[in-house]
């Protein structure tokens, strides 16, 4: 996805060039697959072609009854114990690895 939005980037002041997606993402429940959004096909093809990882041979339109799900986040239990490995989302340590030690009240966000 990344790949593909940096091309974007680097084509968008060019219009004879410009890919035409309107946006790209991954699906969390959902492994394996990348969703692009085009009006046609051959759009989608234009924009993965070259991109290590996307095959432009097996593209298939997301049937109707799946737009909602491919869109919904997951709702878990995100309740943490104690001894639980956790990767942190802010701060200094932002993408490090910690172990939980103690907890406070979890009906708290910080």
């Amino acid at each position: 996805v990344i790949k593909l939005m940096t091309r974007w980037k680097h084509t968008w002041n060019r219009p004879d060039k410009r890919l035409q997606i309107y946006s790209a993402f991954v699906a969390d429940n959902v492994t394996g697959y990348v969703y692009i959004e085009a009006r046609k096909e051959a759009h989608v093809r234009e924009a993965i072609t070259g991109v290590r990882g996307l095959n432009a041979w097996r593209i298939s339109l997301v049937p109707i009854n799946q737009y909602v799900s491919a869109l919904t986040p997951r709702v878990g239990d995100s309740a943490v114990q104690i001894g639980q490995w956790v990767r942190l989302k802010r701060g200094w340590y932002k993408d490090d690895l910690a172990q939980i030690v103690d907890l406070f009240d979890q009906n708290t966000r910080r």
